[in-house]
């Protein structure tokens, strides 16, 4: 049985060949290796995680026109995140559904933040410009 399964078809898209220790039914260590792809496994899920994390962040931000450091907050967390689970998918090799439940709650947490800062800011801006209307 062959434990190499090298891809012979196009070598410019080889990325890194991983090597697995298991045991046999006798025992026996061995060690498989497997050649992954440059668009497939977990630089596709680096890129999904970039597109959440920090693109859509952006683009939501930029949508609701925030000021100040407020912006700078969203893309420090948004990297901050997208590292920490690009880590955590690489060296304790997480499910996909445990991946994508952190991006939803990761979004979905920016999102809300966004939202509230919206919403207070605008809000106040409207009590101090009717408290300097009716006391002027």
């Amino acid at each position: 049985m062959n434990d190499i399964y090298p891809s012979k078809k196009d070598d410019s898209n080889l990325k890194e060949v991983e090597d697995f220790q298991y045991e046999d039914e006798y025992g026996r260590l061995k060690f498989k290796y497997i050649v992954v792809n440059r668009l497939n496994g977990r630089i596709k899920l680096f890129f999904f995680e970039l597109l959440i994390l920090f693109f859509l962040p952006l683009v939501l931000s930029m949508l609701l026109i925030i000021k100040g450091n407020f912006l700078i907050v969203f893309w420090a967390w948004s990297i901050l995140t997208s590292f920490v689970i690009f880590l955590a998918n690489k060296y304790y090799k997480i499910s996909k559904f445990f991946t994508i439940a952190l991006f939803s709650i990761f979004y979905f947490t920016i999102s809300l933040f966004s939202i509230f800062y919206l919403v207070f800011s605008s809000f106040f801006y409207l009590i101090t410009s009717l408290i300097t209307l009716f006391f002027k």
